[in-house]
């Protein structure tokens, strides 16, 4: 408690005075709460530390926290609900309306990925929107679901030209702003990707290649040990698996379009 300034203090004070009842462990958690966005807020430069007269620069941080994803959503609704329930604010409420659909979202995932144990193409699809997800397995999964791809195509470089490769592309109005990833396969197939988790990812990439298959002999098994780092399921799911599923799985819907696309050369 001493290391947080006496307004905030006098803050979490309030809130554990109308709570008697608060165990000493519930109010260590508490307190650590006030710690961590307090020291998030001197690293703003602020001119003021005090948590309860910034409330929009939390929330900002708040945001940006998890969107680069140092803070889970359920995180911050615990705070922000503690923190409205002392000092109530329209911004508040409508942040804790935010991270509770979040939280809810990534809750309902979390149990389809848990209790399933047959792999189902909208549960591969639920994948690219479950929090957890690294950056390069996001890449990996879009790259499979989208496309169809073989792992020969996963061989890709994004430091230059050569073999299969990407690179950004910018702009008409506005060079500075990246539009998509250009994706050039040896068969001299274009893919062009508008996702922006993809594009920050290849933005901030530094290896030479978008994928390290490390220590396995092929690259199925690198695929196979990536989903099932996220999924309960006994089932080898190698790009074969994946392909063949989404094949089966949009004929069986009429879901001609996205058929086509497995195997569509875009401009």
């Amino acid at each position: 408690m001493e290391s947080l300034f006496i307004e905030n203090q006098n803050l979490i004070k309030q809130y554990f005075k109308q709570r008697e009842y608060l165990s000493p462990n519930t109010q260590k958690k508490y307190i650590s709460y006030f710690k961590k966005f307090q020291t998030l807020l001197e690293d703003e430069n602020n001119t003021s530390n005090v948590i309860g007269s910034n409330i929009e620069t939390i929330i900002k941080i708040a945001n940006r926290e998890y969107t680069n994803k140092r803070m889970k959503s359920e995180y911050i609704k615990q705070f922000f609900l503690l923190l409205n329930r002392i000092n109530k604010n329209i911004f508040l409420s409508d942040a804790i309306e935010k991270y509770s659909k979040l939280t809810n979202h990534y809750y309902t995932i979390k149990r389809q990925i848990d209790n399933m144990g047959i792999v189902s193409v909208p549960i591969l699809f639920s994948l690219l929107k479950y929090s957890e997800l690294t950056d390069n397995d996001y890449c990996l999964f879009f790259l499979l679901l989208n496309y169809g791809l073989d792992t020969d195509d996963l061989i890709i470089n994004v430091k230059n030209d050569s073999g299969n490769y990407m690179y950004l592309q910018s702009q008409k109005k506005d060079k500075n702003k990246i539009a998509s990833v250009k994706y050039i396969l040896n068969n001299k197939r274009t893919i062009t990707i508008k996702s922006q988790r993809f594009i920050d990812t290849i933005i901030n990439h530094t290896e030479p290649t978008l994928f390290d298959f490390g220590e396995y002999e092929n690259i199925s098994d690198y695929i196979n040990s990536r989903f099932n780092h996220y999924l309960n399921t006994d089932e080898y799911i190698c790009e074969i698996f994946v392909y063949n599923l989404l094949v089966d799985y949009y004929i069986k819907h009429s879901k001609y379009t996205k058929l086509a696309k497995l195997k569509k050369t875009e401009d």
